[in-house]
């Protein structure tokens, strides 16, 4: 999940004299927002059936503005992290990695011990979409949520198993 594996440009091909040709655009996008980007370059009206993760960059990337994603979170392993315009934060169970992305693409100069507020705000984010998703991470604390006992409705089956000598396998 470092930006080597996750971090790719983008190349879109604009006919000579269309909106946005021969323009450059370095904005925070990802796969996920290609879809509603292109429904709304072709003026298609979004499906309703369920919403979706990602933005409508289209605005942003015509006019050149900044892009409407915030931030993205990944998840892989025993790590997660969350990478915004400016920083890319790494959670494992017993450290913090932090990087200036604007000043270190290759993500080598762990800052996070000289800017422990940034640490602190980006990882309270990334409680907040772990907790939203009910994401139980091996590296972390599981969420309150998955703490309470499950409360029964209705009858409950009861299931009791005996093991005995005769059952268990040779």
């Amino acid at each position: 999940i470092y930006d080597g594996g996750v971090r790719l440009p983008t190349a879109v091909h604009w006919p000579k004299g269309g909106l946005v040709g021969g323009k450059k655009w370095d904005g925070l996008c990802g796969a996920l927002d290609m879809f509603p980007t292109l429904m709304a370059m072709t003026g298609s009206t979004m499906p309703e059936t369920r919403p979706l993760d990602g933005k409508n960059i289209w605005p942003a990337l015509r006019d050149r503005q900044p892009s409407p994603v915030e931030s993205y979170y990944f998840v892989w392993h025993d790590v997660d992290a969350l990478r915004t315009s400016q920083w890319k934060l790494h959670r494992f169970f017993d450290r913090y990695e932090l990087y200036d992305i604007t000043k270190d693409e290759t993500e080598s100069k762990n800052v996070a011990d000289a800017n422990p507020e940034v640490v602190k705000s980006l990882a309270a984010k990334m409680d907040v979409w772990a907790d939203s998703m009910g994401v139980a991470l091996s590296h972390q604390p599981a969420p309150a949520k998955l703490h309470a006992p499950a409360a029964p409705e209705g009858e409950v089956l009861a299931v009791t198993v005996t093991i005995s000598d005769k059952a268990k396998p040779k």
